[in-house]
């Protein structure tokens, strides 16, 4: 569904273009720590994927120009894990927040999510779980078992935890919920009396 949304916004961009001549796009760059906080000093380097010079930035706001395209995105911060990720720019403008976790001390135990899904009404077969980070692209997802149990490794931060079912009829949105992880946490979503916003499913 995204490149139908996606077409008409790159058609109208390349047609403001001078003849025979591409436009830049203008690639924006936030970099936050799992906290929610925006990190200062980081180094932003954008890589065509094709080949080719790299695009560096440094600094509290980052901005680069560079021909569409994708990209290998890299950021770096000192006192942070360094993060990497493919960016595609087929937009006059686009936006991209980092969240970027602090090097853990060495044997230090990765933080986990795990929890439990009660009261629901259908079948627990139907359900899963989405994590979704609200800093950067991160998306963990589980089948939830039959006990209504779920389990992720994840990142320290900030997230949407939202819980659908795959119906015959389409996907029922049962659940959404902001998250905080920070070590080791854990959840019980509670499904009772809910039957969820439903997606119905398009064509036969």
């Amino acid at each position: 569904m995204r490149r139908f949304v996606i077409l008409p916004i790159l058609l109208n961009w390349l047609a403001q273009a001078q003849p025979g001549k591409v436009p830049p796009a203008v690639v924006e760059i936030r970099v936050w720590d799992a906290s929610g906080y925006r990190i200062e000093g980081e180094r932003v380097t954008l890589t065509p994927v094709g080949g080719g010079d790299d695009y560096n930035a440094s600094g509290k706001k980052v901005e680069l120009s560079v021909p569409p395209g994708e990209y290998i995105l890299r950021v770096q911060a000192p006192g942070f894990e360094a993060r990497r990720e493919i960016l595609r720019v087929y937009e006059p403008r686009v936006l991209r927040s980092i969240a970027l976790q602090v090097a853990p001390p060495h044997g230090a135990a990765f933080p986990s999510l795990k929890g439990k899904v009660v009261n629901y009404g259908g079948n627990v077969k139907d359900l899963r779980i989405r994590l979704m980070a609200l800093y950067g692209d991160g998306l963990r997802e589980a089948r939830v078992d039959a006990r209504g149990s779920f389990a992720f490794p994840t990142d320290n931060g900030a997230f949407l935890l939202v819980t659908v079912a795959d119906l015959s009829s389409g996907i029922a949105i049962l659940d959404i919920r902001p998250l905080r992880i920070v070590g080791a946490e854990a959840v019980t979503v509670n499904l009772k009396g809910k039957t969820g916003e439903l997606i119905t499913r398009i064509g036969p």
